[in-house]
């Protein structure tokens, strides 16, 4: 009870710490009150009030088609029941919502940036001093939560002479997810910024490309990839604040996407941050440094990932697909048990953190990995493959498979080669013979198999997918080996030789 008490107390200390400098900047603080107000009165004098069809892609059903404002135009007497988004809003209404949005997640950026980047050394003596560096982190949070709040209500009011939102919590929820979103950005981009400025180019660059520009419903009207659209930080926090302000309707899907690019920022930020504040122990051996350090690699590789693989079936599941289902496929039953061993793929890197000794082979599979996806990239926009899913019960394991096909891409993008079967067997070959014992080896074989069947038994592949897949995954494995051992020189340490993989221009140095 009482660590628990002195540990609240150091949290409320370093949070104090931080307001307290905060509150010196007073440009800061300007900003939270002028950067709004200024947004609206640019809109008040250089938008007109005159109602314009947009598209609020929240809105539209299953089923519907997008239309441009000239599509909808040609046929005023189309009588689909599906809701297609179409909407006719006054445009400088609609300008104030949008870039007050806009306004709020810059602002929450940008601060976010210097709670982190102004106070490195700051926090590095906090921890010195006997603060833990999770107090140090929840103090971040904390200010962080109540800054985005501050903002999402102010922006709320200054809207309210002008605009009346319909649903006022769509409203302020969007706001706050906006800035919650991007507030975590800003303590990513504070925490690997070596510079200042390099860290507030990024802010610039991503706000406006996401919030200021591309989540613009009018833009979105008119967009010939609205998926790319859909995938950006930005989607899920801009249409709550536009829907709730204008419709008495209820957005699909958008809460929980803003919550969890909420929540996946928040832990990235969390996890940089932590690893930047935290002291190394004298105490731990070679062999646990090694372990730590890769942990972090680990974490930054799969965030690029995700990434990179949202942004290429979201465009590749705009284009037109073709299925490939065989007779295999269709004698294939649906065994939705084995969406336990799929989603275990996700987990066989970490696993790799436990087995791996060598940590040169880790090296050769982060390699392949990308050399994998990379090539698969172009399979996937140059032959996008969708097929028919079956339907499913009501138990827990259809309940999970359930929610990974809601999670993918529609009508279907991504699956030939499959990547849950190619990296599997990338991240096997590395870990192959690394354990002291052979019982390891067996275990890796059986979950293998498990592994490269579950993606045709739960219907997320095909057989040709798979079939395809595991020569591809060996195949990137063999590249990336002999790439490694060309750029790499004989004992030179494992991190060090990661980097120069990926910068061969230093063999040469």
């Amino acid at each position: 009870m009482h660590k628990a008490r002195d540990s609240a107390l150091r949290t409320l200390a370093a949070a104090a710490f931080l307001l307290r400098d905060l509150s010196r900047r007073r440009i800061a603080l300007l900003l939270l009150f002028i950067v709004p107000a200024l947004f609206d009165g640019v809109v008040l004098a250089t938008t007109a009030s005159r109602e314009v069809e947009v598209t609020l892609g929240s809105l539209v059903e299953p089923g519907a088609q997008i239309r441009t404002p000239e599509q909808s135009a040609v046929d005023p007497f189309d009588t689909s029941l599906d809701d297609d988004g179409s909407r006719r809003l006054d445009e400088r209404r609609l300008s104030l919502v949008f870039l007050g949005a806009a306004a709020v997640c810059f602002l929450a950026c940008f601060l976010a940036f210097n709670l982190v980047h102004k106070r490195r050394e700051a926090d590095a003596r906090l921890v010195l001093a006997g603060f833990r560096a999770y107090e140090v982190l929840l103090a971040k949070v904390a200010v962080l939560l109540v800054l985005v709040a501050l903002l999402a209500s102010y922006e709320t009011a200054i809207l309210r002479p002008w605009v009346v939102p319909r649903q006022t919590a769509l409203v302020i929820a969007g706001l706050f997810l906006g800035g919650l979103t991007y507030g975590c950005l800003g303590l990513l981009v504070g925490t690997v910024a070596k510079h200042e400025l390099e860290g507030i180019f990024v802010i610039v660059l991503l706000t406006n490309v996401d919030v200021g520009w591309l989540q613009n419903p009018i833009y979105f009207a008119h967009s010939q990839s609205t998926a790319t659209i859909r995938a950006l930080p930005g989607y899920g926090a801009a249409q709550l604040a536009v829907v709730g302000a204008f419709t008495g309707d209820a957005p699909h899907g958008v809460l929980l996407r803003a919550g969890l690019w909420a929540g996946g920022t928040l832990a990235s930020a969390l996890v940089a941050f932590g690893s930047l504040i935290t002291p190394p122990r004298a105490d731990r051996s070679e062999s646990a440094r090694l372990r730590g350090h890769y942990a972090r690699v680990l974490g930054v590789a799969y965030l690029l990932w995700f990434v990179a693989f949202e942004a290429v079936g979201r465009f590749a599941a705009g284009l037109r697909t073709v299925d490939l289902t065989s007779a295999w496929d269709r004698a294939l039953p649906l065994v939705p048990a084995f969406v336990w061993p799929y989603e275990a793929c996700y987990a066989l890197p970490v696993l790799s953190l436990l087995v791996v000794r060598d940590w040169h082979r880790f090296n050769v599979a982060i390699l392949a990995i990308l050399v994998a996806n990379v090539s698969a990239f172009a399979v996937y926009v140059t032959l996008p493959v969708a097929f028919a899913r079956p339907d499913l019960g009501a138990g827990l394991s259809e309940r999970v498979l359930a929610l990974e096909y809601a999670a993918d891409f529609h009508p279907g993008a991504n699956k030939l080669p499959s990547m849950h079967v190619a990296m599997s067997w990338i991240m096997v070959r590395a870990m192959w013979g690394q354990a002291t014992s052979r019982v390891v080896d067996a275990g890796l074989a059986a979950l293998l198999v498990l592994l490269t069947v579950a993606p045709v038994l739960v219907k997320q592949h095909l057989v040709v997918d798979v079939a395809i897949a595991v020569p591809w995954g060996l195949g990137a494995y063999w590249a990336a080996g002999k790439w490694y051992r060309w750029i790499v020189g004989e004992g030179e340490s494992a991190p060090d030789g990661l980097v120069r993989a990926f910068a061969p221009w230093r063999r040469f140095e």
